[in-house]
């Protein structure tokens, strides 16, 4: 028997260097991952988890990365020391790796069935029917409806949570003896998350995998991990048994952690305040063409006969699982895909607006995407993406006072202002999220669509960007769509409920009442997988927090 640790990272430090300057972004880390183990990393954005994990399979871009000190054991071999040929027969076969941006990952020019397809050929010759049935397999256990008629699929016909499950399948293809799964469920539907959670525990008990699992989400650490090393400012602060950290965290950074969550009640907005947006019967579907003639044989109706009213002040929360239309449904009421079916926004029809009309509506209809990378040019600084909005906008601004207005808008967001003029990919993921805030607010919008904008924060930062929106909602009196899969956030912010299932609104009303007592079947499920509740006799969620009390 074999008691030597399976991943042994030693003395690991990693530096990047710009220019003259050198910065020490992970300082003198070692852990282990025994075999079969699984090893958490938690801590806030920019505490060097993600470049740790990268370092481990020579991820990082050289010469601006470096290790000034460190090895990397994996089975005895120093991974750091093997050249670029070596490296590669280690990396999708024996360790393998769930980046947290899936569309940055995946990719744009191949299908489906390309990508998971190429993985099984490269590493296992694997081609024609078996490989098809292989990638059909592989989709089923990740959670994919109907994977036939997804194979043919690009990555942005996918919804967030589908994409993630797809770069999950490719990671699971060679079954690897290592997983390293860096925010694995992200942009995954509370009910998918848990699905995706019990696949990975039961493929790692089946073929003896290890993992290391990044994550800011507390309650996942809980569930998967046997050890955790808790992370703060490129170091390990604290490392032990998970039941001995929730137990009796020792390091104050540890307590704050995990005393960290959204909190507060959202106000409710006045009933008699004046509507900001209405949408009636909005329906939007899309064409499935098939034969030679690429004819219309049916539809994929993402959103079907949705309607809404937003009053000032008020946060719509829009939740359901991944697929179900919540982002089609913002797309459409900010007139970015086509639709049909009025849309009113601050008591002007804009579904009949041509481009130029509608362009001068954009200031005052702002969004935050959930996938910070793909939303912000990496050729652009920071100063320039915020500031691009206020060029097409404010064009009476000059250079002093656009500059004036991002480093308010970046303050505002718990950026630094010297920050501005670095660029995306020298961000953390939930760093890029708040450029991605400051983006929208620096317009002073009236209304925003806000998809998944916590999903890449860890808790520390999620709990300070909801109270940053809560406080700049009371300040600017502004109007908030909020798409999330996280519960808890959707909690602490938003006054009133759309569920939706299948591009249909299966419940809706005050949130607080439909937190205390769910409706629909569908609406249960949700919220007991939201808050790892079990269900009573009747099928209620037994024990909702106090905070989603009414």
């Amino acid at each position: 028997m074999n008691d030597s640790p399976l991943l042994s990272v030693e003395d690991l430090s990693v530096a990047f260097t710009q220019g003259e300057r050198t910065t020490l972004v992970v300082d003198h880390v070692s852990f282990a991952v025994g075999r079969g183990e699984t090893v958490a990393l938690v801590g806030e954005s920019g505490s060097g988890k993600s470049v740790t994990a990268l370092s481990i399979l020579k991820l990082l871009q050289y010469p601006a990365a470096s290790h000034p000190s460190g090895r990397v054991l994996f089975e005895g071999q120093d991974l750091l020391a093997m050249d670029e040929h070596a490296i590669r027969g280690v990396r999708g076969n024996d360790i393998t790796m769930v980046f947290q941006e899936p569309m940055s990952s995946l990719n744009p020019l191949h299908t489906v069935e390309q990508q998971i397809g190429e993985i099984l050929f490269l590493h296992r010759g694997m081609r024609g029917p078996a490989a098809r049935a292989r990638v059909i397999e592989l989709l089923t256990e990740v959670g994919i409806p109907e994977p036939e008629t997804r194979l043919g699929s690009y990555p942005h016909q996918l919804s967030g949570g589908q994409r993630q499950r797809v770069m999950i399948a490719m990671a699971l293809a060679n079954e690897p003896k290592l997983l390293i799964a860096d925010e694995p469920t992200t942009a995954l539907d509370v009910t998918v998350q848990a699905q995706i959670l019990t696949l990975l525990k039961e493929l790692q008990q089946r073929l003896g995998m290890a993992m290391l699992f990044i994550t800011h989400d507390l309650g996942i650490v809980r569930r998967v991990a046997d050890r955790v090393c808790v992370m703060n400012h490129g170091r390990i602060v604290e490392a032990r048994p998970v039941a001995d950290i929730f137990a009796n965290p020792e390091h104050a950074y540890t307590r704050a952690l995990i005393a960290a969550q959204p909190r507060g009640n959202p106000a409710p907005p006045h009933p008699e305040a004046p509507l900001v947006l209405q949408a009636n019967d909005l329906k939007v579907w899309f064409p499935i063409k098939a034969g030679v003639l690429r004819r219309t044989v049916g539809h994929i109706k993402a959103v079907d006969g949705v309607t809404i009213a937003i009053r000032r002040g008020e946060t719509l929360g829009v939740v359901g699982e991944s697929g179900s239309g919540k982002t089609t449904l913002g797309l459409a009421l900010l007139r970015l895909i086509s639709s049909e079916g009025p849309i009113v926004f601050m008591g002007k029809p804009i579904d009949t607006l041509g481009y130029g009309e509608m362009r001068a509506q954009r200031h005052a209809m702002q969004i935050v995407f959930q996938d910070p990378f793909g939303s912000l040019s990496p050729r652009m600084s920071i100063t320039d993406i915020i500031g691009e909005g206020l060029r097409v906008h404010q064009p009476q601004l000059d250079a002093d006072a656009r500059d004036a207005r991002v480093v308010a808008a970046l303050r505002d967001v718990g950026l630094e202002p010297e920050t501005r003029h670095r660029y995306p990919h020298e961000f953390s993921g939930g760093q890029r999220q708040r450029v991605a805030i400051a983006r929208a607010i620096v317009l002073e919008p009236s209304f925003i669509v806000l998809d998944e904008p916590t999903s890449a924060l860890d808790m520390i930062v999620q709990a300070q960007i909801v109270d940053l929106l809560r406080d700049l909602q009371q300040r600017r009196d502004l109007t908030y769509m909020f798409i999330s899969h996280d519960l808890r956030v959707v909690a602490a912010l938003a006054s009133t409920l759309l569920v939706m299932k299948q591009g249909v609104v299966v419940e809706q009303g005050a949130a607080a009442e439909l937190f205390a007592a769910p409706k629909t079947e569908y609406t249960r499920t949700l919220f007991a997988a939201a808050f790892n509740l079990d269900t009573d006799a009747a099928g209620m969620p037994a024990g909702l927090p106090a905070g989603v009390q009414p």
